[in-house]
């Protein structure tokens, strides 16, 4: 196994030591730790966004928010993993699945209010709305406009929803493919050795 596949594994909430005897297992296994880092990378990128166009304007704030806020969703998904690794139960996959769907309603929000930018921009404009106090919520209601009213309302809804799964696909899977883990060797392996040692 090499370095890249022992921090993967790591990353994913898998015992180094165990899966050194899975050698079946360690592109699988280790393939579930890249779905994490792209879950730490698209937090890292939303809480930018929010914290610089919404709260601060300021760059080096943002990343130090940014910084603080993915240390405390590296916490979550870590208590999550620490669960489902011990238990394999659905009750603990199902918890996983909607605090999972409320953090993305949430980062496809954030997103998408900056991907559509410019439309809310020219929309707040026409208005003759300030671009100062309460601007995410501007924000929204000019984005909720726009979906009402625009003749690329589809489009909207359609990239909305469509960039809604593809991030509920990266932030579900592993999970689900921890849980499979469950009548594999290592787990096999793993509850032998906290069993004899």
């Amino acid at each position: 196994m090499n370095i890249l596949q022992k921090n993967m594994c790591k990353v994913a909430g898998f015992d180094n030591f165990i899966v050194n005897h899975c050698s079946t297992q360690y592109n699988s296994l280790s393939s579930i730790g890249i779905f994490f880092i792209f879950q730490y990378i698209v937090i890292f990128i939303s809480s930018f966004v929010f914290s610089n166009d919404f709260l601060y304007s300021n760059v080096f704030t943002s990343i130090l928010i940014s910084i603080v806020i993915l240390f405390f969703f590296i916490r979550i998904v870590r208590f999550f993993n620490k669960h489902l690794h011990s238990h394999f139960n659905v009750k603990v996959l199902f918890i996983i699945l909607i605090s999972n769907i409320l953090i993305l309603i949430m980062i496809t929000t954030i997103l998408n209010l900056k991907i559509f930018e410019i439309e809310i921009f020219y929309d707040l404009i026409i208005k003759g709305d300030d671009y100062g106090k309460y601007k995410i919520i501007k924000h929204l209601f000019s984005l909720y406009y726009q979906v009402k009213t625009s003749e690329n309302a589809i489009v909207i809804i359609l990239f909305w929803i469509a960039k809604f799964l593809l991030l509920q696909f990266i932030f579900i899977k592993p999970y689900f493919q921890i849980y499979s883990t469950r009548k594999t060797i290592y787990n096999s392996i793993r509850k032998n050795y906290e069993q004899n040692f």
